[in-house]
């Protein structure tokens, strides 16, 4: 748990392949840490915008 900590306490996170979908788990996962406030960037190399 404490590498989990140090971790989640860096700051800013990129999280690849987010779908544009938002019915997909790596959509769903950033739609989440974003409400709980964390500053996550979306990753999908094949998407204009998410």
């Amino acid at each position: 748990m404490r590498d989990v900590s140090r971790f989640l306490s860096l700051g800013i996170y990129a999280i690849a392949g987010v779908p544009r979908d938002p019915k997909k788990f790596g959509q769903v996962m950033f739609r989440d840490l974003r409400k709980k406030g964390m500053d996550v960037v979306p990753v999908n190399p094949a998407a204009d915008t998410i």
